[in-house]
């Protein structure tokens, strides 16, 4: 199980790892290869605290010492693997956003950072619920049960249920037979 973090348990300093085209979410996973020596010491010295963030930021150019982004994200290293030549590879579970408050100046090969947590609490939440998206429950075993009961039966062996969802949208769900899965058609406006 992922450990949930609060507000509290946040720490007020974290290494940053500036890494074009990559990109962590929280609750999203983010695959690593570690290999240069001041990023292996980044990551062993994240394993050394409670928390095990390494903050992924987007750099603003391709410099050897290149600007942050303003916003990044906390991945806490939930797994990793030494190599025979002696990288790691590693992944990380997003935690949290960040706005990059300043850099810190110190004795570590790698940049750290003091995170601004305020603007992103939310991400702390369990899970968005957003009930202005349209989309399938999360419970697709009762999503199914629903839809069963709706039908009934099968007609010419194709099962459909057309759900008015509005004046702008209808959706259409369909299968073959009962156990596969449903075809999901959008409509436009009913007129």
């Amino acid at each position: 199980m992922t450990r949930r973090f609060g507000p509290a348990d946040l720490p007020d300093v974290i290494p940053v790892f500036p890494l074009p085209e990559a990109l962590l979410l929280p609750r999203g996973r983010l695959p690593l290869n570690i290999f240069e020596p001041r990023y292996l010491a980044m990551f062993e010295d994240a394993l050394k605290t409670s928390h095990r963030f390494i903050g992924m930021v987007q750099p603003k150019d391709a410099a050897p010492q290149p600007a942050l982004r303003g916003i990044g994200c906390a991945g806490r290293i939930v797994s990793f693997s030494e190599t025979e030549d002696g990288r790691y590879l590693i992944v990380l579970a997003g935690v949290s956003r960040f706005t990059v408050a300043e850099e810190v100046e110190g004795f570590t090969p790698y940049r750290r950072v003091k995170p601004d947590w305020s603007p992103w609490r939310r991400d702390l939440r369990e899970k968005e619920i957003d009930e202005g998206f349209d989309r399938p429950p999360d419970d697709r075993t009762q999503f199914r049960k629903d839809m069963e009961a709706e039908l009934g039966t099968y007609e010419n062996g194709v099962a459909v249920a057309t759900l008015h969802k509005d004046a702008r949208e209808t959706v259409t769900y369909s299968r073959l037979r009962p156990g596969t899965e449903w075809n999901v058609a959008a409509a436009g406006g009913i007129e």
